[in-house]
């Protein structure tokens, strides 16, 4: 009886091991499933990083493209913004000018009738 007994508990320790790496092996293939999943994302990310570095370094140089470009027109707009006020100048020279003319001739013309006066103009 004993005999049978120990045979008895070896096939159910056999079988209780054949259930169990049954199951380990179920658990190793979704593993494998899974692994083959984050590496396929892992890719996939690790390309999409290679693209992002790509799209931050033009971004980049063209930040500072715009900031040479913003530079030189501000250079233009100080040059404009000088040009004005000496041209603003000129306006005010000749009014002045014409101005200290007309109240030179104004007592030379007072005597003329007014067809000479233009006449001189």
């Amino acid at each position: 009886m004993d005999l049978e007994k120990a045979m008895q508990f070896m096939l159910d320790m056999q079988a209780k091991h054949e259930a169990w790496l049954h199951a380990h092996n179920q658990a190793v293939v979704r593993l494998d499933e899974q692994i083959a999943r984050v590496e396929k994302i892992a890719e996939s990310n690790a390309t999409r990083i290679g693209q992002l570095m790509d799209v931050s370094s033009s971004l980049a140089h063209h930040g500072e493209e715009t900031d040479r470009r913003f530079d030189e027109t501000n250079q233009k707009i100080r040059g404009l913004a000088d040009a004005q006020s000496r041209t603003d100048e000129k306006p005010n020279a000749l009014v002045d000018m014409v101005d200290k003319l007309v109240k030179r001739n104004s007592s030379a013309l007072s005597n003329r009738p007014l067809c000479e006066a233009v006449s001189i103009w």
